[in-house]
Parts: C-alpha cells; sequence; structure tokens
C-alpha cells in the first residue's frame, strides 16, 4: 500500500495517534524568530503548525498529497489547501 493510501485510509484517526507531529509543530512555531505575515507549509497533514499560531497571517497556505488530510486541515478565508504531490 503506497503512503499516500496508508494517509488516506487513516486521516479520521490521524489526531489521535500523531502525538509526536503535535509536540514538534508547536516546538517549530515557538522557536520562530519572527511572526512571518505569509506562510507556505509543505506537508501541512491536519494543520499541527496552522493551529499554534497566534498571531494574524495575510496568507497560509498549506500543500499536502491525500485529500483526506487536507480535509481535516483547518479553514480561514486567508487560507488555501492545495492537495498535490
Amino acid at each position: 500500500m503506497s503512503v499516500k493510501n496508508q494517509f488516506s485510509k487513516y486521516a479520521k484517526e490521524y489526531k489521535n495517534h500523531n502525538i509526536i507531529q503535535q509536540i514538534v509543530a508547536k516546538s517549530l512555531v515557538r522557536e520562530l524568530k519572527s511572526q512571518p505575515n505569509r506562510i507556505l507549509e509543505l506537508g501541512c497533514g491536519s494543520g499541527q503548525v496552522y493551529k499554534h499560531i497566534s498571531w494574524d497571517l495575510d496568507f497560509y497556505k498549506a500543500i499536502d498529497f491525500p485529500a483526506s488530510m487536507c480535509e481535516l486541515h483547518p479553514r480561514a478565508k486567508n487560507v488555501e489547501i492545495k492537495c498535490f504531490d
């Protein structure tokens, strides 16, 4: 089974098992030296990085390949989510 199929198959359960990704996402955002207004995230998954951003953004582009994971990403008027590899 391909990686894409694996993520698609377990997308709804992902948030219950991605503890390390949640810790890493929080750490990544905390360690930023600035608060950028425009962000491009490759491999956005269910939006863990986005969920830890506490400042206003002009634009956030989130990219991942399984559509089922992209469906879990938070939506907002300044968020663009694309699903492709």
